[in-house]
């Protein structure tokens, strides 16, 4: 029987809300690709269907991350962090997330560095 703990991991650039509004016309092959009724839905599907320890997200709306990811992630298990950007504002609406499995591990350590975010680990025992 192997005893070694195992952790998954998963990234996934979902595209900023915003950035995807002020410029539809480079989606012109994707028109459907609303955040609420598309693709919010859609990534929570496949992220519950994964099951993964650890889940870092790029392009992460600001609003996105505290009104709908963190609500629903919370409810599926996970603790979550944004970046906290220093040049937070409309020009840049969004940052990286990571999720991480409560039951699994714990987070030690973060810093968010320029277009970073670092987080240390470790697993609960």
């Amino acid at each position: 029987l192997n005893k070694d703990p195992s952790v998954s991991i998963v990234s996934w650039n979902i595209l900023s809300d915003t950035w995807y509004k002020c410029s539809q016309d480079e989606y012109e092959h994707a028109p459907n690709i609303d955040w609420k009724t598309s693709r919010f839905p859609k990534l929570i599907e496949w992220l519950t269907s994964l099951s993964s320890s650890i889940i870092t997200l790029q392009e992460v709306d600001f609003d996105i991350f505290e009104n709908d990811l963190m609500p629903v992630m919370t409810s599926l298990g996970y603790d979550g962090l944004i970046q906290q950007h220093t040049k937070r504002s409309g020009s840049q609406p969004c940052a990286v997330a990571t999720f991480w499995k409560m039951n699994e591990i714990r987070m030690v350590q973060s810093s968010t560095f320029s277009r970073t975010l670092g987080i240390k680990f470790a697993l609960n025992s």
